[in-house]
């Protein structure tokens, strides 16, 4: 690799390795579960290679002196491979790709109902167009899973000069860490509505369709739920960026999904997912059983439609509280009480990764244009950081 390609891949590590740093006082081990992750994937050998995909399908489509693509690289991703790229690409950078970090960092770019769905969806070599769960990948989304995988595979270089030491002291197992997207947390447990069979597919898609809830999310038993947490536990050290925003508290990241990063948001899910798992039977009392009826009540009419689903009934029943549907409530209503709150975050996140994937990408993708736009200036920042060590 030249000297300016390898400035250009710390620069693209840069951003990322900024935002982590940020993001560290609000989950302490998600930077040192990072680097970990780094670390390991280089004690492996491993390196990054974006034309493997390529190269196994169609070997005359890469040139052999550069070792890349020919032509438009991001064309011949959507084009032939679509989320069968991605799906290589979070493979060769195991473990790395698979951290809390690496998934938060693919939210900020708006990629995560992509990255969820390289996990759920049929594996393949390439694209095949007539198979309906083949979804097409935007130009967009190929152009930032890229950004994406060329940033994370130097992490380990560029994080310890910008982070300085290893943060936190995190005693969770990786299995408790991994409890964002709750989609992804309870792949085994619970399906993607786009691999249902098609009326059940069809009949969720219709729904999400229909939901209009916007930006108000007091109604929600999430949200009622994060501010008995504040009000009992206290608010969670907060990021420079996370405190620099405006007004009070807020558990979303966008309207249709919730916030990776934000540590009131995050244990409660530890919780709720912990219970559902079995690996975390303790989980305190936020609500009394009065209050609980009273949030879900207002729960249930925001969430609408989306509750009269096939699907919604079954991931009611995997998660046993399937009776709430009906309006009654199991006598536990502490452990309901985290059930509902799983319940509705899937709900929720589904939401917008239906919007993403299906009936809105483009839109979805210009809610992140900002940060992507962050990203960008903050990688040139990188670019002439260590260019500037180069010359040294």
């Amino acid at each position: 690799m030249s000297d300016l390609g390898r400035i250009v891949i710390l620069g693209r590590a840069f951003p990322m390795a900024i935002w982590l740093r940020e993001r560290a006082s609000e989950r302490p081990g998600l930077l040192r579960e990072f680097l970990e992750g780094a670390q390991a994937w280089r004690a492996r050998g491993a390196h990054l290679d974006l034309a493997r995909i390529v190269r196994q399908v169609d070997p005359s489509l890469v040139d052999p002196e550069t070792s890349m693509p020919r032509g438009d690289v991001h064309s011949l991703y959507q084009q032939r491979f679509g989320i069968h790229f991605f799906q290589d690409v979070i493979e060769q950078l195991e473990p790395l790709s698979t951290t809390q970090g690496a998934i938060a960092l693919a939210s900020q770019l708006g990629l995560e109902p992509w990255y969820v769905w390289a996990h759920a969806a049929p594996r393949r070599a390439e694209r095949d167009p007539l198979d309906p769960l083949d979804l097409e990948v935007p130009r967009e989304v190929i152009v930032r899973m890229g950004d994406w995988a060329i940033g994370l595979q130097l992490m380990d270089v560029v994080a310890p000069q910008v982070c300085g030491e290893l943060v936190g002291d995190d005693s969770l197992s990786d299995r408790e860490l991994a409890v964002w997207p709750i989609t992804l947390a309870l792949r085994h447990r619970i399906p993607h509505p786009l691999i249902l069979p098609e009326s059940e597919r069809d009949e969720f898609m219709d729904a999400v369709a229909a939901w209009h809830h916007g930006a108000e999310t007091d109604d929600f038993l999430i949200e009622a739920m994060s501010l008995a947490w504040v009000d009992r536990f206290g608010e969670p050290p907060r990021s420079p960026a996370r405190a620099s925003l405006p007004g009070p508290w807020h558990p979303l990241h966008w309207p249709e999904a919730l916030d990776p990063a934000d540590a009131v948001l995050w244990q409660l899910l530890r919780h709720g997912v912990g219970l559902v798992e079995g690996w975390q039977q303790d989980v305190p009392a936020l609500l009394t059983a009065d209050e609980l009826r009273a949030a879900w009540e207002r729960s249930s009419a925001a969430l609408d439609r989306l509750l009269a689903t096939s699907y919604a009934r079954h991931v009611a029943r995997r998660l046993g509280i399937a009776c709430a549907l009906g309006g009654e409530l199991p006598d536990d209503t502490v452990g309901a009480a985290w059930r509902l709150l799983v319940f509705e975050g899937v709900l929720r996140e589904l939401v917008g990764a239906i919007r993403a994937l299906v009936l809105d990408p483009d839109g979805w993708l210009g809610e992140y244009d900002a940060l992507a736009e962050q990203f960008d200036s903050w990688t040139w920042y990188g670019m002439r950081h260590f260019g500037n060590i180069g010359r040294g």
